[in-house]
C-alpha cells in the first residue's frame, strides 16, 4: 500500500496538540466509546510467550482469550473511525512531509555493532571501579555513584553547611566544585560527575533497536511530535546526546583505535567521558557510502529576528558576521556572554532565565549582573520586545472574538469553536486545544489576561491546562517557522537525489555513495529561502564522512 494512501489518525491528532495515544486522545476530545484498557492488559500478556520448551516458545492460543483478543482490536478500529471524523486532516503540503518522515523512518540508519559492545564493555569495567573508589572514600557509607540520597547524607555529615542546599544534578556539581571543599567532597562529587557520563542505557538501546540482519536502527523519529510541529526523538533518543568534551580527532581515535583495550583508551582520559563524546561517532554510513551533514546556523535567532523585524541583528547575519560577538560588542561583554544573552533573554526570558543559563554553561554571575545584562539586551533588541506583546495580544484577542483574525507580523491568529489556531507565514497552522482566557499573577505582583489551554504537561506527562504569555508564544512560532525551514530543506534534498537518514534539532544527515553528491551542493539546497520566507538569512555549515559528530 503506498503511503499516499494512508491516513494516521495519530498525526492527525499530534497536529491538533492532541495526544498521541488513542485512549487519551479519544478522552480529550469526549469521545465516549474509549480504548478498552482490559484488552489493552491482555494484547500484552498474549504477545509474550507463556513458556519456552525445547527453544520453541508456547503461546497463549486458547479460543476465550482469542475471542477477547479480537474484540480489543475491534474496539481499536471504533474509537480510530470517530477519532478520523473529528480530528482535521493534513494538508497536501504537511501530507508530504508525513510521507517523507515515514520514508525516513523505514530507512533508519547503521550503527558500529562491535564498537558498541566493545564501549560498553569498558563502561561496565570503570562503573565497577569508580563504585569500588566510592565505597573506599566513604568508608562503605555510599556503596555506589548512583546512590544519590546516601552520597547527599554523607556529605551534609561531612560538611553540614551543604546538608540542606546541595543537589548533585550535573550543572550543580559544577558550581559546587568551584567552592572550597573538604578534600573528600571534592574527591566524591568528581566520582560522582565521571559516573554520570555514563552513556550505557543509550547504547544498550542502540544494540536492541537495530535490526539484526542490517544493524540499521529505524522509526527514531515522531512526525509532529511538539505543538511546533517539530519531531520528538523515539527509541534512541537523538534529540539529547552531550556536546564532545574533546576534539573530533581524539574521538576518530577513540572508535578507530582504541575501545578494544581499556589501558590504551586511559592513555588519552578517563574512559566514560571519552566514550560519553564519542556517542554519536557510534552511528555510521554503510560499506561504500558516507554521512553528508548540513546544520542551519543560528535558525531560531535568524527567524527570531527577522518575524520581529529586528534589523540590527538581521543586518548582522546578512554580513555574515557573528551575532553572539555583535550582541556581546553591544552589551559591553565578553562573547560568551553574548552568546547566553542570545540565547536565553529571546522569549521573555529575564535575569532568572540568563543566571540559570549562565550556571549551565559553567559561569557564576551574580543576580544584579543578570539584570542589567538583561535590560541592555532587551534595550538593543526593542522590536524583539515589540514582540512578544504582539503576539500575546492577537492571541488574546482571537480567543475572546470567536471567527475574527487577528494579525501578528506575519502570523495570524483565529479561534474555531474549541481551537485557536495559528497561521504561520509558511501557511501552516499550530494549534491551541480549548483556549481560555485566565487572570494570573506575574512575577511582579498584576494581575493580566493569560491565555490558556489544554495541553500535554512535559514534566507529568499529564493532559492538563496551560498557561502561557508573549515570550512563549514568539517561541512558539519561532520554532514552528524554523521547522517549515527545515522540513522544507528535506523535501528539497529528496527532490535532488539527496537521501536523507536522520535529522536532530536544525540538522539533516545524508547518506550518499562515497563518489555522489557533495557538501556545497547540499549546503546550497538547504539555504534556498522559501518564497513566503522573503529576507529571512539562511545559513548552514556541515561535514562529510563516515561517521556521525558534532
Amino acid at each position: 500500500m503506498a503511503l499516499e494512501q494512508m491516513d494516521d489518525t495519530m498525526a492527525r491528532a499530534y497536529a491538533m496538540s492532541l495526544p498521541g495515544s488513542l485512549d487519551r486522545c479519544a478522552l480529550a476530545l469526549g469521545i465516549d466509546i474509549g480504548k478498552d484498557m482490559e484488552g489493552h492488559r491482555l494484547m500484552l500478556r498474549m504477545s509474550r510467550p507463556r513458556r519456552v520448551e525445547n527453544e520453541e516458545p508456547i503461546w497463549w492460543t486458547d479460543d476465550p482469550k482469542l475471542q477477547r483478543l479480537y474484540a480489543y482490536c475491534l474496539q481499536d478500529v471504533r474509537v480510530e473511525q470517530r477519532l478520523h471524523k473529528k480530528l482535521f486532516g493534513l494538508s497536501k503540503k504537511e501530507k508530504g512531509i508525513w510521507c517523507l518522515d515515514q520514508m525516513i523512518n523505514l530507512r533508519g540508519v547503521m550503527i558500529d555493532v562491535a564498537s558498541c559492545r566493545s564501549a560498553l564493555s569498558i563502561i561496565r569495567m570503570e562503573t565497577a571501579r569508580l563504585n569500588a573508589e566510592m565505597f573506599r572514600v566513604t568508608k562503605g557509607y555510599v556503596k555506589s555513584c548512583n546512590q544519590v540520597g546516601k552520597l547527599t547524607e554523607w556529605i551534609g555529615m561531612i560538611q553540614p553547611e551543604f546538608k540542606w542546599e546541595i543537589t548533585l544534578a550535573k550543572a550543580d556539581i559544577n558550581t559546587l566544585l568551584n567552592q572550597p571543599l573538604d578534600y573528600r567532597i571534592r574527591e566524591v562529587l568528581l566520582l560522582r560527575q565521571e559516573a554520570s557520563r555514563s552513556s550505557t542505557a543509550k547504547i544498550k538501546s542502540m544494540l536492541n533497536t537495530a535490526d539484526e540482519e542490517d544493524d540499521r536502527i529505524c522509526h527514531m523519529f515522531q512526525y509532529h511530535g511538539a505543538l511546533t510541529g517539530r519531531w520528538a526523538g523515539r527509541k534512541v533518543q537523538l534529540h539529547n546526546i552531550m556536546r564532545p568534551l574533546v576534539s573530533q580527532d581524539v574521538i576518530d581515535d577513540v572508535l578507530d583505535t582504541r575501545l578494544s583495550d581499556t589501558k590504551l583508551l586511559r592513555k588519552l582520559g578517563k574512559p566514560i567521558e571519552l566514550i560519553a563524546s564519542s556517542l554519536r561517532g557510534l552511528i555510521t554510513a554503510e560499506e561504500g557510502m558516507d554521512l553528508i551533514c548540513a546544520d542551519f546556523s543560528a535558525i531560531e535567532a535568524r527567524v527570531l529576528a527577522w518575524l520581529a523585524g529586528q534589523e540590527s541583528a538581521l543586518e548582522v547575519f546578512r554580513r555574515g558576521e557573528d551575532i553572539y560577538l555583535h550582541a556581546a560588542e553591544r552589551l559591553g561583554q565578553d562573547r560568551f556572554i553574548g552568546k547566553v544573552a542570545t540565547l536565553s533573554l529571546g522569549y521573555g526570558g529575564g535575569k532568572v532565565a540568563f543566571q540559570k543559563m549562565c550556571t549551565q554553561y559553567g559561569l557564576d554571575l551574580e543576580e544584579s549582573r543578570c539584570e542589567a545584562i538583561k535590560k541592555d539586551w532587551r534595550r538593543a533588541n526593542d522590536d524583539i520586545v515589540r514582540f512578544w506583546s504582539i503576539v500575546e495580544r492577537a492571541a488574546i484577542q482571537a480567543t475572546k472574538k470567536e471567527g475574527e483574525p487577528f494579525s501578528a507580523r506575519g502570523s495570524v491568529f483565529m479561534r474555531k469553536a474549541s481551537f485557536l489556531w495559528c497561521q504561520l507565514p509558511s501557511g501552516r497552522v499550530i494549534c491551541y486545544p480549548f483556549p481560555e482566557i485566565q487572570q494570573h499573577e506575574t512575577p511582579w505582583g498584576e494581575m493580566v489576561d493569560a491565555l490558556t489551554y489544554m495541553g500535554t504537561n512535559p514534566i507529568s506527562r499529564k493532559w492538563e491546562r496551560i498557561a502561557s504569555y508573549g515570550g512563549k508564544l514568539v517561541e512558539n512560532v519561532t520554532q514552528a517557522v524554523a521547522r517549515d525551514c527545515l522540513s522544507e530543506a528535506m523535501t528539497r534534498l529528496e527532490d535532488e537525489g539527496y537521501t536523507v537518514v536522520m535529522h536532530v534539532h536544525d540538522e539533516v544527515v545524508t547518506e550518499m555513495p562515497v563518489h555522489v553528491g557533495t557538501l556545497k551542493e547540499m549546503i546550497e539546497i538547504m539555504t534556498v529561502v522559501p518564497d513566503w520566507a522573503e529576507g529571512l538569512p539562511i545559513n548552514a555549515n556541515g561535514w562529510r564522512g563516515k561517521r556521525y559528530r558534532k
